[in-house]
């Protein structure tokens, strides 16, 4: 590459490539060509960069045109970011290859004021590069209602890596009439169901190369090449309760939400394994309920712009999965009771999150995915003869296993709240209990046992082929390296004949 076919990049394009790049270049890489970045020009002038993890392709277009002939070659991604941090908001790097019988290398000029900067860095050969795979199926639009349900589903996803066949989004095509966007993790769920794409089942728009069938999303600036996960995506649908089967239903007006999640983000938390907190319904009213860190106290916060109908009860739940769903706008909760999944609508979205069990202490075990427990209001604080029906505002009690408080401790502690849609805080303490009784978790099938065994193993084996791949670059590297050294031994056996052929 002469340097007069210099790529330039301007700084305000570079840097937020760079970023999507990072996403899937790792910070430590075992083959250092898949920590470059390949950056081409092409026969029109249009510049991309991209980068691999050998599983996965990114590339970012360049908003702008070269006229110079096309070039392409390899930058370290580091050496990039590294130098793009150097620059001013109105800069830009020329990048270039010198390559010579001494040795080659990437050259990178970005201005020092009026002077420039030279950083030189590796230099690798671009046939060295994984080539890029071409997905040629046909095209499917997609609405943005879809890219919006996709990225929350992927916010809903698992990242256990036993279990990777749910570490992504899923689109399930089986209804024709409806077709839905999927994410879990196994305690919550999300779905979205608002559209239809032009899929069939056994016929995606994807394309196969060899055993392995890759999919393309592209956008105007961005394209990504991935790998679809082949394995079967478990029956989420019959977690999903029926929209008749609740008991109780509560109404939060959207232009409350963010003040909610707020409101829930500064109440005290006494659990730090499932971060549970309470929805409270007593009457036509909703609160929010939590304990105390290191204390018996009781916070209970009124939501008085919520609308509720039905029963009384005490759900409790992961307030982050409850702060996700309020976030995404999810402003309609159904509730069965204490012990069934909670669901969150809005729309033709949804998401179900599982209970808590009710009594939690510090030397508890780790709750399951199903609740174990009711969840009445004696998940907080017992009273000392609880009705079968409603809560009450009773004195509340303390489990046995909970902290013991002070003995001069004040009963009360008022907590000052100071928004207009929410309010009344009640703060209850009391000294000795005994703990809420819980139901033992419902032993597994060995159907299922065996379904979750397979799950691992097939995860395994993702691991381990992934392995294989980077084992055989690494060996093709190795190879080359050989024959490298190979010519260079040659070369100075040769040269030593050639002296040797000298006579004084």
């Amino acid at each position: 590459m002469h340097p007069n076919t210099a790529i330039t990049i301007p700084i305000t394009e570079l840097k937020p490539a760079l970023a999507g790049l990072g996403k899937i270049i790792a910070r430590r890489v075992t083959l250092p060509v898949i920590g470059c970045v390949k950056v081409e020009r092409d026969d029109k002038g249009a510049i991309l960069m991209t980068g691999t993890n050998l599983n996965e392709f990114v590339t970012a277009g360049i908003d702008q045109t070269d006229t110079a002939e096309p070039a392409s070659l390899l930058v370290p991604y580091r050496d990039l970011v590294e130098t793009a941090k150097l620059c001013g908001k109105t800069d830009s790097i020329a990048i270039s290859a010198e390559e010579k019988p001494t040795g080659s290398a990437v050259i990178l000029n970005y201005p020092i004021g009026s002077a420039t900067a030279e950083r030189r860095c590796d230099f690798i050969p671009i046939d060295e590069y994984p080539t890029i795979p071409k997905v040629g199926a046909r095209a499917v639009p997609l609405s943005n209602a879809v890219r919006h349900s996709i990225h929350e589903a992927i916010a809903c996803s698992s990242d256990d890596p036993t279990r990777f066949v749910i570490n992504s989004a899923f689109i399930d095509v089986s209804d024709p009439k409806c077709h839905c966007v999927v994410g879990t993790d196994g305690h919550h769920l999300y779905m979205s169901n608002s559209f239809k794409l032009p899929l069939a089942v056994g016929a995606p728009a994807m394309a196969k190369e060899s055993d392995v069938v890759l999919f393309q999303l592209s956008t105007d600036h961005w394209r990504f090449i991935g790998r679809q996960i082949d394995a079967k995506y478990p029956n989420w649908r019959q977690v999903v309760p029926g929209p008749d089967g609740w008991n109780t239903r509560v109404e939060i007006p959207s232009e409350s939400l963010d003040e909610i999640v707020q409101t829930i983000e500064r109440m005290p938390c006494s659990d730090t394994r499932d971060f549970r907190i309470g929805l409270e319904i007593k009457g036509s009213r909703l609160s929010l309920v939590a304990r105390n860190p290191g204390s018996e106290t009781i916070t209970r916060i009124g939501i008085d712009s919520a609308k509720v109908v039905g029963r009384p009860i005490l759900a409790c739940l992961n307030r982050h999965f409850l702060t996700k769903a309020l976030r995404f706008g999810l402003n309609t909760v159904h509730i069965i009771d204490d012990m069934e999944p909670l669901r969150f609508t809005e729309g033709g979205r949804q998401m179900i999150i599982m209970p808590v069990r009710p009594d939690v202490s510090a030397n508890a075990a780790p709750s399951p995915v199903a609740p174990t427990a009711s969840a009445s209001p004696e998940a907080f604080a017992p009273p000392p003869n609880p009705p079968p029906a409603a809560p009450t505002e009773t004195e509340t009690h303390p489990p046995e296993q909970s902290e013991p408080t002070e003995p001069d401790a004040p009963a009360e502690q008022p907590i000052e709240q100071s928004m207009t849609t929410i309010s009344e805080t009640h703060t209850q303490g009391a000294n000795g209990s005994t703990t809420a009784p819980s139901a033992e978790k419902p032993a597994l099938s060995a159907l299922e046992s065996a379904t979750e065994q397979i799950d691992g193993i097939k995860g395994n084996l993702r691991a381990a082929a992934t392995g294989l791949i980077r084992l055989a670059e690494l060996l093709r590297q190795a190879g080359r390296e050989q024959k490298a050294c190979d010519k260079e031994i040659l070369s100075v056996r040769q040269t030593l004949r050639q002296i040797q052929a000298v006579r004084i």
